[in-house]
């Protein structure tokens, strides 16, 4: 291809791992997410302040 190297943390890991599983690691990082700011927009007492977090 280009001839570049791979990131080291992505050479790191001696196991490989599927694509698949990383796409699902990375579902449940959007879910935490998602959790977080649901928590942060429904609280009525600091609008500002969850407003300015949620459009980050």
């Amino acid at each position: 291809m280009d001839g570049r190297r791979t990131p080291s943390i992505i050479k790191g890991s001696k196991k490989k791992e599927d694509d698949d599983n990383k796409f699902f690691k990375s579902l449940w990082v959007y879910a935490l997410v998602g959790l977080f700011l649901i928590a942060t927009v429904i609280s009525k007492k600091y609008i500002m302040f969850s407003m300015s977090i949620f459009f980050i």
